[in-house]
């Protein structure tokens, strides 16, 4: 997809490959990243020394300069302190992107409006000209804009989601629907997709749910009334004890983790430290670490912390996109990667923490 960046620095002006940029061929130039909705002024800065490096690939100079743990002696650190923390940040990024868990894409700032650039690409064609007003600084850039997000779903992949985690969200829906009242409830059941189930419409832009609830029947979490005999003063669908018992357990295995997990929401890890404002947050990491399933730990997270808003939406789309699972998917494609060393530390201040 064409993106344009035209991102500005307070107190100077960058103008992509201006017709004096050969007039700087033989100085210093930079490598500046930020992130797609992040600012200049926080963004990562690295200086190439030698003039020539220009005719090295983005991709190189990404991974044996500007990325390269082992340069941090070459950051300004006493002018930007925050310089290791963001190349760490940008390394976490690049390395799920290779896991395939994040989809990451480089632009040009101030560049004409374009598709992603190729990474082999020589930096000396993609650079522009930092300027500031007052001339104290006045070199060359390039000027690059990370863009990330998780990689998008297919089909297939939506509909395999939708048989391991479905049921779960079914589930909770129901739980969360009852315990607004009788009359609500009543209201709730008499939407369409209920309307389609009763009629047992499996051909209908629904027949997901109701293969879905015919399931949880199946597994006696869900009971069905008929419209005869006794049956005919009972609610189309309702939880069993079972049903209510299997939702309770998700909701306290969403507390659990909560209680056991949320202190690694914001750590540093030079040194490793808990609560840190603005810090790495490591909480998937660390229920990796215990051997957690991550992707039901943070689905139950996500239907307890967010489920009231994706219940009274609309539900059924919901349901059938899989879109409460995108958070789920943004969680995984974010999560840290940090050593074993690491973990161990922070599970130790953690646990005095408990």
């Amino acid at each position: 997809m064409k993106r344009k960046f035209a991102k500005a620095l307070p107190g100077a002006d960058t103008v992509f490959r201006p017709d004096d940029i050969t007039e700087y061929e033989n100085d210093a130039w930079d490598i500046r990243i930020s992130l797609a909705n992040g600012p200049l002024e926080e963004a990562y800065y690295y200086t190439m020394e030698d003039p020539t490096a220009v005719d090295l690939s983005i991709s190189q100079l990404i991974k044996h300069h500007a990325l390269n743990p082992e340069n941090l002696e070459n950051l300004q650190v006493a002018d930007f302190p925050d310089l290791p923390f963001i190349q760490t940040e940008l390394n976490l990024y690049l390395e799920n992107a290779r896991k395939g868990l994040l989809v990451v894409e480089f632009f040009i700032n101030q560049a004409p409006e374009s598709d992603a650039i190729d990474l082999n690409s020589k930096a000396r064609d993609l650079l522009g000209v930092c300027t500031y007003h007052d001339g104290s600084l006045d070199y060359r850039v390039l000027d690059l804009v990370l863009v990330a997000g998780p990689p998008n779903l297919g089909t297939f992949e939506i509909d395999d989601l939708r048989r391991k985690y479905g049921q779960v969200y079914l589930l909770l829906l129901f739980s969360y629907k009852q315990s607004l009242g009788t009359l609500e409830f009543a209201h709730f059941l008499e939407e369409p997709p209920f309307i389609d189930f009763k009629e047992n419409k499996f051909d209908s832009g629904y027949k997901n749910i109701v293969r879905a609830i015919q399931s949880l029947e199946m597994k006696q979490l869900v009971s069905i009334s008929s419209s005869y005999g006794s049956d005919k003063t009972q609610p189309l669908i309702q939880l069993t004890d079972e049903g209510h018992a299997r939702s309770e357990r998700y909701r306290n295995t969403a507390k659990e983790i909560a209680s056991n997990y949320d202190r690694y929401d914001s750590c540093s890890i030079t040194p490793p430290a808990l609560g840190i404002p603005g810090g790495f947050d490591v909480r998937v990491q660390m229920m990796e670490f215990e051997g957690l399933n991550l992707p039901e730990s943070i689905l139950a997270r996500v239907l307890e912390d967010f489920g009231k808003e994706f219940f009274d939406g609309d539900w059924a789309h919901t349901y059938e996109t899989m879109a409460f699972y995108e958070n789920v998917l943004d969680a995984l494609a974010y999560k840290t990667n940090f050593s074993l060393e690491v973990l161990k530390q922070l599970k130790k201040l953690g646990s005095g923490s408990s």
